[in-house]
């Protein structure tokens, strides 16, 4: 019991030390921990945006770890939305001033167990801009000067886009198992969603019109200026053509709108959150999508198999491409389409519909 005690270290042991054992050498300074813990940032994360922290423990000692508990430490006002594909939920979130503090009840850990701990994050906004300085108007008195600073004080750490995120593995009793494993989260440079952008939109709802101030056939001149947070991109399409879009993140969301010369052609959703009035969204099943509309259409678009219906125009749904491998365009009859398979995109690109249809019909 007592050699017990002394391998695990825990409060009840902490004032019954064991004789020290004649035929083992005393550990030396800086050995490894009873458990090793490792912690793994998602690598310059958007503002804005769901993201992941993943920690890892292994117990490399003699001793198994009858609890532990993980707390994970966020420098910044994240919230942890449930992660369905993470086998660890936190028991406790509490935001404050000083940040994000999770705690995850671990449990045990036999000798040479590993377990991965799992939290999805949502970054917090960007910061608002700084001020303009005063501008002088001809013909009204000038501006006042700003006042006069001390010297300035020797420089910080930049805690205005980067963040200290400290992962700790604690005993029932709250004794640390491990010394604590830090990191920096360092946000992407050029990302920030500016005040009044898309991103700070609430409540957007994806209609055939497009998805809050994001509208199919709006001028590109137009969208800038609703969303500043804009970024352009390209890539090549089925063809090998060059195509172009820009990135926005309506309720934070981000989302594709492709366009063609100056205007939006069609947006393309592939990030679960966004969702019609009725709740169809990435991660749909068809028979949720079915039950919702009625009569559905099926056909090709983009190298992928998609649905639409007629009672929800001008949005395709583009079904998992693991589930729909190999169909032909004979497979491709709406009917055929089985419940379970699940929605991997969305496309918003106005128009109506009808069925039947060929296939490929009604993906514009």
């Amino acid at each position: 019991m007592a050699a017990a005690c002394a391998a695990l270290a825990l409060g009840g042991c902490r004032d019954r030390k064991p004789p020290p054992d004649p035929g083992q050498a005393p550990p030396a300074p800086g050995a490894p921990a009873r458990v090793d813990v490792t912690l793994r940032l998602p690598d310059q994360p958007p503002w804005n945006a769901d993201d992941t922290l993943t920690v890892t423990l292994q117990n490399n000692s003699a001793a198994a770890v009858p609890a532990a508990v993980l707390e994970l430490f966020v420098q910044a006002p994240v919230t942890a939305p449930v992660d369905s594909s993470a086998a660890s939920r936190p028991e406790t979130v509490v935001v404050d001033s000083s940040g994000t503090r999770l705690r995850f009840a671990v449990g045990a850990l036999a000798t040479g167990q590993t377990i991965e701990v799992r939290q999805a994050i949502h970054t917090p906004p960007a910061p608002a801009p700084p001020a303009a300085p005063p501008v002088a108007v001809p013909g009204q008195p000038a501006p006042p000067a700003p006042r006069r600073r001390a010297a300035a004080p020797p420089a910080r750490t930049d805690t205005a886009t980067r963040f200290v995120v400290r992962a700790t593995l604690l005993g029932a009793d709250g004794t640390p198992l491990a010394p604590p494993v830090t990191d920096t989260l360092r946000m992407r440079p050029g990302s920030a969603v500016t005040v009044g952008g898309c991103g700070n939109v609430k409540d957007v709802v994806v209609t055939r019109y497009g998805i809050g101030p994001v509208r199919v056939g709006m001028p590109v001149t137009a969208l800038r200026t609703a969303c500043p947070e804009a970024r352009d991109t390209t890539w090549k399409g089925p063809e090998g053509a060059t195509e172009t879009g820009i990135l926005v993140m309506p309720g934070g969301r981000q989302v594709l709108a492709m366009t063609a010369g100056p205007t939006v052609e069609r947006i393309v959703i592939d990030q679960a959150g966004l969702k019609t009035a009725a709740g169809a969204g990435v991660g749909s099943r068809v028979g949720d999508l079915r039950a919702s509309f009625g009569r559905m259409c099926a056909g090709a678009a983009e190298r992928q198999v998609a649905v639409w219906f007629p009672n929800q125009p001008g949005i395709s749904f583009g079904l998992d491409t693991v589930a729909t491998k190999g169909w032909t365009p004979a497979r491709m009859d709406a009917d055929s389409v089985p419940d379970t398979v699940s929605v991997g995109r969305m496309w918003v690109r106005g128009g109506s519909d009808d069925c039947p249809a060929r296939p490929g019909e009604g993906t514009r």
